[in-house]
């Protein structure tokens, strides 16, 4: 059987081959972009373990993994490394206090480290990170998830982060709290659609835990 194409005549299964072929290195392309993702955290990484235990889970399911923190000076913290998983760091700050110059740097470099990874997932923590993940997302079109484990002082807090909170909260495919009363408390300030809501507790990874003794042999018991 023929069937015809724009340039010439082929055979039919041939022509079959040819797209399923098509098909299958465009599913694979789309998967190794898939598997890309970017964790924005304005401040030290390694200081959070719900963070670092999300980057190692991923590496070890294939992902390509970039983390962007912004730690002060001094820190004698390590994000614990291993492969897949790319570590990259702003410049210290002085102190704790994060300034406007340093916010804004930390934007800017958010975004040119997602045009050069290229990440399908932007990964954002808390409302100070809201920024950065819906700038780095929109540019790529990327998918955003936002994870709140420290949630805000709304009194001391400056009200253009807390709208960004907001946006970044209502934009995001799924929205991370580390128990019930969070996420509850967070869903009525942000009105946060319940079926994008998901509570991960913070708990050590499966290869943090200790061997566990071997079992003993239960004894019969003895009469007397």
């Amino acid at each position: 059987m023929l069937a015809s194409t724009d340039d010439s005549w082929v055979e039919g299964d041939d022509l079959s081959l040819s797209a399923r072929k098509d098909t299958y290195r465009q599913r694979r392309r789309l998967a190794t972009v898939a598997k890309r993702i970017l964790f924005l955290q304005v401040t030290d990484p390694a200081g959070y373990p719900p963070l670092i235990n999300a980057a190692h889970l991923l590496a070890d399911q294939g992902w390509s993994v970039t983390v962007l923190g912004a730690p002060m000076r001094d820190s004698a913290l390590t994000f614990p490394r291993r492969q897949r998983i790319e570590i990259r760091m702003v410049r210290g700050r002085p102190s704790w206090i994060v300034r406007k110059l340093d916010y804004l740097s930390y934007v800017a470099t958010a975004a040119l480290c997602a045009l050069r990874s290229r990440p399908s997932i932007i990964y954002a923590s808390d409302a100070i990170g809201a920024m950065p993940g819906l700038v780095a997302a929109s540019l790529l079109g990327a998918r955003l998830v936002y994870h709140e484990h420290d949630g805000p002082d709304v009194r001391r807090t400056p009200r253009w982060v807390l709208r960004l909170r907001r946006r970044a909260a209502r934009s995001a495919e799924i929205v991370i709290f580390p128990n019930e009363a969070r996420a509850r408390a967070a869903q009525q300030d942000m009105n946060v659609e319940p079926a994008r809501i998901r509570v991960v507790w913070n708990v050590p990874r499966l290869s943090e835990l200790p061997a566990l003794p071997p079992r003993m042999t239960p004894v019969e018991p003895l009469w007397l």
